[in-house]
């Protein structure tokens, strides 16, 4: 489908803005491209909601809320979109019959395969286009103006979003998707930035979007020489207004004017008495500086030159060189004043020795995509192999070849298709891995699982000599606790249970009798008695000539001064227990008093007589 035959529309689909035009017989129709917001607007000050090229019509722009479709680089709100898009196809905007035009449509980096047949169904089964072709706004810029001719082989596109910034290399023509590397500051995030600053040291702004854009592009700029810059408006701390640094912003009343306007240090004061002022010092060159040193709000990120070092060292070292002669930037983050010259120091320092650097800009990087997308519009010949037509869409879907190169691949086949023998690198690197897949599993070459798990990595020489120590000691612990329980005493066993407690030290021997019970003594009446012994017995009347006898026991330490023979302790001959001779009556009354008196309980249950007979008995 020619694209002179009927009409192109052009559209650069950013995350802040809608960049769009129409392209017939080769030439732009409209000299300016329509850049309109890319948000569902309400205001609370008129009460009423406007799509994206209606905002103009917007009479208050206090308090406004932005409903965006893009969120964090991506669209996530495809109802918003689509209600912009209408907008831009109605006779309102451009009046265009979209089942008879061809489309040109930028996408995020990166953009995920299902976002992608989203777009796909958006644009034939929703608008049914004749034909289409969407890319990154990279992939644009090799037709555009931007490196001048001839047009480089190698290139450097550094993209300053809304959302993200972008560094992509592109090798004859083809982003290289492993190297790209993205740096999570954009527009979006410096607008916060100024927005909370402001708040929080001045006037209260959280809610006045709007008018903090229009301050961060009207008044910051990139400083060349930020030490310096930060230090001289240190020195007019006290008296800011004196400093040559200052920016005064004399804010709208938002009813009849829409924008404010900017007052130098050697301009006077506002015209009116009543207006309100925001002062801008150090913040004017603290915002932007986010892009070069993104750690200063707490990310763990690199600035956009050693990203840009970065991505170029990923490249071949034969032809590193043409990436440093050939670094583009686009995005409306790069239109601050010093942006370029900050970014050609920082480059030449980080760039080999020998290297020559130059940094391409455009005097409108807001539009330099848009740009390029117009150009390619305008030649057919080199547009037609890029476009899809409805009808193959309809045939194939989205894997149709027009759009098959659109999806970013996986980076491992990437990096192996680099290899001058990509397929057999592929081939080589997908059997090494299987192999070690199996070796994990633990699956030998003949399919059978071997005993465990085979390590990942295996012991050092240290690390095996300190696990030989280590089952050495536990080989001597074991030894060492059968040695102590073959030496440890068994317990008597009672029907196969084991024995209660420990056991003793000395054990009895096994053919210790058992030992004789001490028999009860014997009333003074001759009578035995029945139960406990008598408390208090009765005295024994001894003769004076009478022989003591010792009883069981310790003999005594100081025995008794006499002439007749040693004491010896006396062996009682004790039979069963409760049964006595007559001839032994006698000997035991005698020995009832050198006995050791039994243990006496002081309770008693049940009362006594003189003979220790229970009374009741």
């Amino acid at each position: 489908m020619s694209s002179h035959s009927h009409p192109t529309i052009v559209l650069d689909n950013g995350g802040y803005t809608v960049k769009a035009g129409v392209v017939r017989n080769k030439r732009p129709v409209y000299p300016t491209p329509k850049v309109i917001q890319n948000a569902v607007i309400r205001s609370q000050g008129d009460n009423k909601t406007y799509l994206g090229h209606e905002f103009e019509n917007c009479v208050d722009y206090s308090a406004l809320h932005y409903r965006r479709p893009f969120d964090r680089g991506f669209i996530v709100d495809w109802d918003a979109q689509k209600a912009i898009w209408d907008g831009l196809f109605s006779e309102d905007m451009f009046n265009v019959d979209t089942t008879t035009a061809s489309l040109l449509i930028t996408e995020p980096y990166f953009n995920l395969p299902k976002a992608q047949e989203v777009y796909d169904q958006f644009v034939f089964e929703e608008y049914e286009f004749q034909a289409y072709h969407r890319a990154t706004p990279a992939s644009f810029i090799q037709y555009g103006t931007l490196f001048g001719r001839p047009r480089p082989d190698c290139s450097v596109i550094v993209d300053c979003g809304f959302s993200f910034t972008h560094v992509v290399p592109i090798l004859r023509k083809d982003i290289q998707w492993s190297s790209i590397i993205r740096i999570d500051t954009g527009g979006k995030l410096l607008t916060n930035h100024l927005k909370e600053v402001t708040s929080l040291r001045q006037w209260d702004m959280l809610d006045q979007t709007y008018i903090v854009n229009e301050v961060k592009e009207a008044c910051c700029y990139v400083s060349t020489a930020y030490q310096r810059d930060l230090d001289l408006c240190k020195s007019f701390k006290r008296t800011p207004l004196e400093s040559p640094l200052i920016h005064r912003y004399v804010l709208p009343d938002l009813t009849k004017e829409k924008t404010g306007c900017v007052l130098t240090a050697n301009d006077g004061p506002p015209e009116k008495e009543d207006a309100q002022i925001l002062l801008m010092h150090h913040e004017r060159f603290q915002t932007p500086e986010l892009l070069f040193r993104p750690s200063d709000i707490g990310l763990d990120q690199a600035g956009i030159a050693e990203s840009i070092a970065r991505s170029i060292s990923k490249q071949p070292e034969e032809l590193q060189e043409m990436f440093w002669a050939n670094i583009g930037v686009i995005g409306g983050s790069t239109e601050f004043p010093g942006f370029k010259e900050r970014l050609m120091n920082e480059l030449v320092s980080l760039a080999p020795m020998g290297c020559e650097v130059i940094v391409w800009a455009s005097d409108t990087p807001t539009l330099e995509a848009f740009n390029s997308l117009q150009i390619l519009a305008g030649s057919p010949s080199t547009l037609a192999p890029l476009l899809l037509t409805r009808e193959q869409y309809l045939e194939h879907g989205s894997s149709s070849p027009p759009l098959a190169h659109t999806y970013w691949p996986d980076w491992k086949q990437i990096a192996a298709s680099n290899d001058s023998n990509s397929a057999e690198t592929m081939r080589v690197q997908a059997e090494e891995e299987e192999k070690e897949r199996r070796k994990l599993l633990g699956v030998r070459e003949d399919g059978k699982r071997t005993v465990g798990r085979p390590r990942k990595v295996p012991l050092t020489e240290d690390e095996i000599r300190q696990r030989e120590l280590e089952r050495e000691r536990k080989e001597r612990e074991k030894e060492r606790r059968k040695d102590k329980e073959a030496r440890k005493p068994s317990g008597s066993l009672k029907k196969g249970k084991r024995p209660v407690g420990r056991p003793r030290i000395h054990p009895l021997p096994s053919e210790t009798p058992e030992r004789p019970s001490v028999s009860v003594a014997a009333s003074t009446s001759g009578k035995r008695g029945v139960g406990r012994p008598r408390k208090n017995p009765p005295p024994v009347e001894e003769s004076p000539t009478a022989v003591v006898k010792r009883g069981v026991g310790r003999p005594r330490k100081n025995p008794p001064p006499d002439e007749g023979p040693k004491w010896a302790p006396v062996v009682i001959p004790v039979g069963k227990a409760g049964k006595h001779s007559e001839d032994e009556d006698e000997e035991d009354a005698d020995l009832s008093v050198s006995r050791k008196r039994p243990r006496i309980r002081m309770k008693r249950k049940k009362p006594v007589n003189e003979d220790g007979m229970d009374v009741d008995t």
